[in-house]
């Protein structure tokens, strides 16, 4: 898919230095979406045929009534993942 001039983004909880997914911004080409499996992330060589890397930036406070900063949710399930990332790469693909 790189070599044809298509964006591929691969998102796997824990990836140094991923892209939080809500930073961007604009996305001008054609993409597609892999998502790691949510015990072991992406492959090795999968997250290689990546062009990006992106995560959800953890979330404070997500799963706790009495939430103060230094609580955050550890990991997404893959689903949930799926929706947030979709979500925000269609809003960044809508941007002119």
């Amino acid at each position: 898919c790189a070599e044809d001039g298509w964006d591929v983004f691969g998102a796997s909880g824990g990836d140094r230095g991923a892209e939080d997914v809500t930073a961007i911004h604009k996305i001008d080409k054609p993409s597609v979406l892999v998502m790691g499996n949510e015990g072991a992330g992406l492959r090795t060589n999968v997250r290689r045929a990546c062009t990006r890397t992106i995560e959800v930036a953890k979330m404070n406070g997500i799963g706790n009534d009495d939430a103060t900063d230094e609580t955050s949710v550890d990991s997404l399930n893959v689903s949930v993942a799926t929706g947030i990332i979709l979500h925000a790469l269609l809003s960044a693909a809508r941007r002119e």
